[in-house]
């Protein structure tokens, strides 16, 4: 099962599963947690009442007498704080241009590769590829796509998201979301990560 686990500062906590192997479904619970008296584990306050001791960049899911599972498994039980970076993750797009993104038949992403420097994603409708080049300050580039030529009927970013690509000069990383902004500064498209595709 991969886990994914967001703890906020006002105790609440976002707790997604996934059953690999199996369909691509994606579950959430949310909820709040409380730490234990030393100040070292935690409880979430869902229907199996899991427990983690908090580690350095580290959470270890714990039996249900709060006790470390060890074994042959004992890995599967320990999560790694994500670093979030750029490259290697799919970037789902959310604003663009100051307004929300509707779904459609495709869900638009981009996702930067650290080999080679290829990015590749989808505008909503059609599949597109190419390069992108880093300087110093946050600065990007992107290289003319390749994309496929499908016609949607029912999309309406495709043409918006593709010209946006075109002018951005540069990228910020704030919290967990990627901005892509143009020369002066203007934000032009948000994205958020999907750390399970």
């Amino acid at each position: 099962i991969k886990t994914r686990i967001v703890l906020n500062t006002d105790l609440s906590y976002v707790l997604e599963t996934k059953y690999l192997g199996k369909d691509d479904t994606v579950f959430q619970t949310k909820g709040t947690f409380k730490w234990d008296e030393s100040g070292s584990k935690i409880t979430l306050d869902n229907s199996d009442k899991q427990i983690y001791q908090v580690g350095e960049n580290k959470l270890f899911h714990l039996d249900k007498n709060g006790n470390r599972i060890t074994g042959n498994l004992e890995d599967n039980y320990n999560l790694q704080k994500e670093k979030i970076e750029l490259t290697d993750k799919y970037w789902k797009l959310v604003r663009l241009n100051g307004k929300q993104v509707k779904a459609g038949s495709r869900e638009p992403f981009i996702r930067f590769y650290a080999k080679d420097s290829q990015v590749n994603g989808n505008s909503g409708c059609n599949s597109f590829n190419g390069k992108y080049e880093l300087s110093e300050g946050n600065k990007i580039k992107f290289s003319p796509f390749a994309m496929t030529k499908m016609a949607c009927m029912d999309n309406n970013t495709e043409e918006e998201f593709m010209k946006v690509l075109e002018k951005t000069t540069s990228y910020s990383l704030i919290s967990n979301e990627l901005v892509l902004q143009d020369e002066y500064e203007t934000t032009l498209a948000k994205f958020e990560p999907d750390f399970f595709k």
